[in-house]
């Protein structure tokens, strides 16, 4: 979201709270300038703005959401169930997108090679963190986790403006089966290293 008023870009990565904060700089999410664009597209500006932020979510919840955000959008999903397709199903997807193991990449999408017509994962919604930040130097790193106190402390004396609270309430859809396997969280650890660096409670396996 690119919001040349307060001379700020910000960051937005799905499934991470970021309607709130367009919301809070007058967006909507139809009129908002470079929606869900990474830090190449702010680069390309001929006069971008010095302050960067991103809201950092961990990414085994970030994938959770994805995919349940995945089976409530018709466009991703046809006629499948989550009996059709499985969480387990959409994780192994994930590994073969950085395997280039027989996958096909189009409008955004990630389709199996044996199934060119139904995609299995938007490609925005499984980026690793760094997709997004590399080329800035120093974003400022928000944590969905405490995402109004973070806006309040670092980004409201910039803006000017404060988040409402972000109520991850349950949306429709969150009963869908979402859990992890041990061969599950080792694909996880091993393509999204990078950002488990220093995340709570675990250190990635594959450095």
């Amino acid at each position: 979201m690119l919001d040349r008023t307060r001379n700020v870009f910000f960051i937005h990565i799905p499934k991470t709270g970021g309607t709130s904060i367009e919301g809070a700089h007058g967006f909507k999410p139809k009129n908002v300038l470079m929606r869900h664009q990474n830090a190449r597209a702010l680069l390309a500006e001929p006069s971008p703005p010095q302050k960067v932020f991103v809201v950092k979510r961990n990414i085994f919840d970030r994938l959770k959401s994805t995919y349940r955000h995945f089976h409530r959008t018709p466009i991703y999903v046809g006629e499948r169930t989550p009996e059709d397709f499985s969480f387990e199903a959409y994780i192994h997807g994930i590994r073969r997108f950085f395997e280039r193991d027989n996958v096909l990449l189009k409008h955004h999408r990630l389709y199996f090679k044996e199934d060119r017509k139904t995609p299995v994962a938007s490609l925005r919604h499984i980026q690793p963190f760094h997709w997004w930040t590399d080329g800035i130097e120093h974003p400022i790193i928000l944590r969905f986790e405490t995402l109004s106190a973070d806006y309040e402390r670092y980004i409201r004396p910039i803006t000017g403006l404060s988040v409402k609270t972000h109520l991850n309430k349950a949306p429709s859809g969150s009963e869908i089966p979402a859990e992890y396997t041990p061969e599950m969280v080792d694909i996880v650890e091993r393509y999204y290293s990078k950002e488990l660096v220093g995340t709570a409670g675990f250190e990635p396996a594959t450095p």
